[in-house]
């Protein structure tokens, strides 16, 4: 058996799950260890042109193992025939510490492959390896750069929906020079909306992290508030189930950021995710509570449709309570729009 095959008859998906890490990691360094004293050649590759170095097994589980490998004759440099390298494997599962070993021993992190012209970047944008990211960046590589297929590794990391470390790699794109765009929340947006379950808090995290950031560039505010409301409904449609205080937190970063609002697709994504509910728990009313103080303004037929079906779940004198904000804006803005008429409110009355 060649060495480069026995990570994929141990575990043929190339990631192993955390809680299995140390038992694969005692099968792996028996089977290698056993291989190598039987005589197996290190720097044997597979029909595909991958050696050893090419396993994402040794770079998940065993990394310890690469320079005994390598001392062994296997090579930190040679390419299979799309010019995928152990560095690009590397970044994608690895360890920083291993990477800066194999640099050392002239492994070229900044190398396209031609599949897709991914450089390490991209590879460990494609494995959600946080650290890897942010030793790369470290180590002066671009998140910027865009591959053949017109992808930054950036914008890989948004393919990353279910990964915790999501908002962490955004985070250091961002601190790297990347700037989202309405785009790349639209992008999150769908990849999250299409889930088949109810996706990982980190994406929805990360959604309301580049929504904000888009904001604050976006001096239109049509379209401000337009990605603001979808954002909003994207978050209340994977929470309200029953993750409605994290609905609370992230609906109210959102819509701050987006500024005042007066819009009643607001109050269309409240009614479709959270009153439809009939079991109208505490934590949903402190969502409507911090709705009502957040500066938004429904329509005056919005609000009374949003009065009238809290009122048929909580009661008047709660619904009243709780809209009271809003009730406070909606007067104060028409007093405004009298202003400008020049009207007396005296005559408005009459």
């Amino acid at each position: 058996m060649l060495l480069g095959s026995v990570p994929m008859a141990l575990y043929p998906e190339g990631f192993i799950p955390e809680e299995s890490r140390a038992r694969h990691a005692v099968d792996g360094l028996a089977t290698f260890h056993a291989l190598m004293q039987a005589g197996a050649n290190a720097a044997d590759a597979l029909d595909n042109g991958f050696t050893v170095l090419h396993n994402p097994f040794i770079y998940a589980v065993i990394p310890d193992v690469v320079p005994q490998l390598v001392r062994a004759g296997a090579s930190v440099t040679k390419p299979t025939p799309d010019a995928i390298t152990p560095a690009h494997v590397c970044a994608a599962f690895g360890p920083p510490y291993i990477a800066a070993w194999l640099k050392q021993h002239g492994a070229d992190f900044g190398a396209p492959e031609r599949r897709r012209g991914d450089a390490p970047m991209h590879a460990a944008a494609r494995g959600g390896n946080a650290p890897m990211l942010g030793w790369l960046l470290e180590q002066g590589y671009s998140v910027l750069q865009s591959n053949a297929e017109g992808l930054s590794a950036a914008q890989i990391v948004l393919y990353k929906v279910e990964h915790p470390s999501l908002p962490g790699m955004i985070d250091l794109a961002v601190r790297a020079g990347w700037q989202p765009d309405a785009q790349d929340v639209e992008a999150l947006r769908k990849r999250i909306l299409t889930t088949r379950v109810y996706c990982h808090e980190s994406a929805l995290r990360a959604l309301q992290r580049l929504c904000v950031l888009a904001c604050k560039d976006m001096p239109d505010e049509a379209r401000r508030t337009s990605l603001a409301l979808d954002t909003a409904d994207a978050i209340m449609a994977q929470t309200m189930g029953f993750r409605v205080k994290l609905a609370t937190e992230l609906v109210a970063e959102v819509l701050s950021a987006a500024g005042p609002i007066q819009d009643d697709r607001l109050l269309e994504s409240l009614d479709r995710h959270l009153l439809s509910n009939k079991a109208f728990s505490q934590d949903r009313l402190t969502f409507v509570w911090t709705l009502a103080n957040l500066g938004y303004t429904p329509s005056p037929q919005g609000l009374e449709r949003l009065r009238l079906k809290l009122e048929s779940q909580i009661g008047s004198d709660l619904a009243a309570e709780l809209l009271a904000p809003l009730y406070a804006r909606s007067a104060a803005q028409d007093l405004e729009a009298l202003d400008a008429l020049d009207v007396p409110a005296s005559e408005a009355d009459g």
